[in-house]
């Protein structure tokens, strides 16, 4: 993605302020600038772009960018482009540089951590060392659900794209660990193509508990991925409980009531009709504490309100929020239905016990200030248990209308709950430090609003500020009187997931050129790269055991699409197991060179906050942060389930009708869809399908017995018509078995 998002910071969002001097304070000659601008780093085998601009001049000038490994006599030239500036493109043009992987034994014996971009023509003779990272491009696993018992096979998907988000023709290797045994390696011989083939099996006596699958790409590149399954000796429950809080946290105002909503819901949908509970609240590690029973909803609901200071009365240990501040607290619950036979039990600690319910945090809000402009400060206010993509998230906006004359700005945020006290509210500090400009030149963009977010499709408004000293006539690509600007451009699927819009201007003229900028992070709302869309859809209607099932797929590429589900009861076996294949546009945040929300302390250091170098004549050296470390992109997408038996792969040019027969059980399947396509990678929303029968029998089984063994098995049946029915069960076992009804 760093290519691509290089050219859209220079190419399409750049706007370029020329500052044009009176002639009372102009120099006699004309001033010749130049700013060639790279990445702060270049990745093995991937297209990087170099941005050249000139300034003053006005005839044609031929340039040309190399790319080597060092500037003595016997240095070898690993890329070469050139470029012909003049007034029809503005003297400014993108040259495009690759270090190809036919150095890759160079970098396995680390003989080149960096490379020299060298740049000439006529009056220019420049060069820069940028370090070169071995991680290209981004791999994303898929195993076909996330939890297994001993002896089952585990089928994998390693999906892999390249830097350009493109997807990549490379093998890839994959390590099963876990604590106690030794890595089992496996290579895929598919060359990056997610087929599910080659599957792992888990040893009959295996360790049990989480396991990690990595993968890595055989050679040339660092880039690495990691996903986790879990091993356990298991059945499928046949009805799943949930604890649903008013508020993931306990704080003062839930701390003398605290509502928590139980519900029980069979697999196929239906609710546990007037099932009794019993419930145990309390704190880890005594797990004892107030006991309660109660009876479900005819919806299978149940409103449960608590004083934490009676259930504290049953501890021996603390009995105040200040002492439990940190730790979480323990609720179980056991479930037994109505009129059947079947009983499950569920153990939550996800209620943590917190001083303030509220975290502060800056959102778009460089720590810089520009004397003379205004400055805008957003803080948000998140709950305590949500994270800040939350939607239940609060902002507050701080406008300064000008900045004065000062060298540092320090600015006090707390949250104003009237109904908790002072020791309860949230607070944030902002040190904001001044922009360094020797001769008094200041830019500045006013971020949007929190709850703007830039579309795809839709034209971006963004405001910037300019200042200077009085004496100065500056005339910028938009007549202003009050120094600010508009800048208006069109949204492309190409900016997404975000994008890095850079303002600046070389000032020259004056006898002491300086390079003028300011930059701000923007995110860009779509659900997939490149404009890419997957959608899967079906008839919506009950569903019956080994029905066949119609799902009609649609892409708007030529699409390689990988269709998997999962019984929904997994995921109740799984409680804190959240899905990553939602985050891949996230995972792919991660290779933006970019650091924090833009700006910086002066010109040098806007670039490297957003992930780019440079050089030009314009009195100003690239910034440096004492070392450069690059870190490997590392994402992971686990879809669960398989569609139904070993998951589809299919080959569509944009529409794919699959016909699937349901598996013989009663439960919801979640259905996901992920399409690979020469543009990228696109996941789809998932799609849920409930599969029940009128009548049903359902007898819980233990995982094993032993030989001998003499057990009890209570089960229970279900009508679920408006007709009363006599029913007769009856059951066949095998001559080892031997089997007594009680009904």
């Amino acid at each position: 993605r760093r290519p691509r998002l290089f050219i859209i910071i220079i190419i399409i969002i750049i706007i370029i302020i020329i500052i044009i001097i009176t002639p009372k304070v102009m120099t006699p000659h004309v001033s010749l600038s130049f700013l060639i601008t790279a990445p702060l780093s270049v990745c093995l085998d991937a297209t990087e772009t170099v941005f050249v601009q000139l300034f003053g001049f006005t005839s044609e000038v031929n340039v040309y960018v190399f790319l080597k490994t060092s500037m003595a006599p016997d240095q070898r030239e690993l890329s070469k482009d050139s470029l012909r500036l003049n007034s029809q493109n503005n003297f400014q043009g993108v040259a495009k540089i690759r270090v190809r992987k036919i150095i890759k034994l160079d970098l396995k014996n680390k003989d080149l951590n960096h490379v020299i971009l060298h740049v000439q023509s006529e009056g220019i003779n420049r060069h820069l060392s940028i370090p070169v990272s071995r991680s290209n491009g981004f791999l994303f696993i898929q195993t076909d659900k996330p939890l297994y018992t001993p002896h089952q096979k585990v089928r994998v998907r390693a999906f892999s794209m390249n830097q350009e988000l493109r997807p990549a023709n490379r093998s890839v290797f994959l390590t099963f660990k876990v604590s106690v045994m030794g890595p089992k390696c496996i290579f895929d011989v598919n060359n990056g193509i997610p087929s599910m083939q080659n599957p792992f099996t888990i040893p009959i006596k295996p360790k049990l508990g989480i396991w990690t699958i990595e993968a890595s790409y055989v050679d040339d590149f660092t880039t690495k991925a990691k996903t986790d399954f879990e091993v356990k000796e298991y059945v499928l429950p046949s009805f799943s409980i949930l604890m649903n809080p008013q508020t993931n946290y306990i704080s003062h105002s839930q701390f003398s009531q605290f509502n928590f909503k139980i519900s029980g819901r069979y697999l196929h949908g239906a609710p546990v009709a007037e099932g009794e509970v019993l419930t145990c609240l309390g704190r880890p590690p005594a797990h004892t504490g107030l006991v309660s029973f109660s009876q479900l909803s005819p919806t299978g609901e149940l409103d449960v309100s608590v004083n934490m200071q009676e259930v504290l009365q049953k501890h021996d240990g603390p009995r105040d929020l200040d002492s439990l501040v940190g730790s979480y607290l323990y609720v179980a619950v056991l479930l037994q239905e109505d009129t059947g036979g079947i009983t499950q039990e569920a153990e939550f600690a996800t209620v943590k016990f917190v001083r303030s319910p509220y975290r502060l945090s800056l959102i778009s809000t460089p720590p810089f200030i520009k004397p003379g402009l205004p400055y805008n400060i957003q803080v948000s206010a998140v709950d305590s248990d949500l994270s800040m993509f939350s939607t239940r998230r609060r902002a507050s906006w701080c406008h300064c209308q000008q900045i004065s004359q000062r060298f540092s700005l320090v600015a006090l945020f707390e949250s104003a709950d009237p109904s908790l006290p002072a020791q309860s509210q949230a607070s944030l500090t902002l040190e904001a430090v001044a922009y360094h400009s020797p001769n008094q030149r200041y830019l500045y963009i006013n971020t949007p609003l929190y709850g703007y977010s830039l579309k795809v499709g839709q034209y971006a408004n963004i405001q910037v500020f300019t200042a200077a000293p009085s004496f100065l006539n500056i005339k910028t690509f938009v007549s202003s009187v009050d120094g600010t600007q508009n800048l208006n451009f069109l949204v492309t699927s190409a900016m997404v997931p975000s994008i890095r819009l850079l303002v600046y201007y070389i000032l020259h003229g004056e006898g002491t050129a300086e390079l003028v900028a300011d930059s701000v992070w923007m995110d860009i709302k779509d659900k997939c790269v490149n404009g890419l869309q997957t959608t899967v859809a079906f008839q919506q209607r009950p569903y019956k055991p080994k029905e066949n099932i119609q799902l009609d797929v649609r892409t708007n590429q030529g699409s390689i699409v990988a269709l998997s589900a999962v019984d929904s009861a997994v995921f109740t076996l799984r409680p804190n197991y959240r899905d990553p294949v939602s985050t891949v546009l996230r995972h792919i945040e991660l290779s933006d060179l970019g650091c924090g929300g833009g700006g910086g302390k002066d010109g040098a250091d806007v670039f490297r906050l957003a992930g780019l170098t440079f050089m030009t004549n314009a009195n100003a050296q690239p910034a440096s942060s004492g070392t450069f470390s690059i870190q490997a992109s590392q994402s992971s997408a686990c879809v669960t389930g398989d569609m139904f038996n070993n998951g589809g792969l299919f080959d569509t040019s944009g529409q794919l009708s699959v016909s699937e027969s349901l598996p013989d059980s009663l439960t919801t399947w979640v259905v996901k869809t992920v399409s690979m396509s020469p543009e990228g990678m696109c996941v789809a929303d998932p799609v849920e399908v409930s599969v029940n029968l009128p009548l049903s029998v359902d007898v819980p089984l233990p995982y094993q017995v032993v030989r001998g063994e003499q057990l009890e098995l209570k089960g229970s049946v279900y009508n679920q018509t408006r007709t009363e029915h006599t029913i007769d069960p009856s059951c066949r076992s095998s001559n080892s078995v031997e089997f007594h009804i009680v009904a």
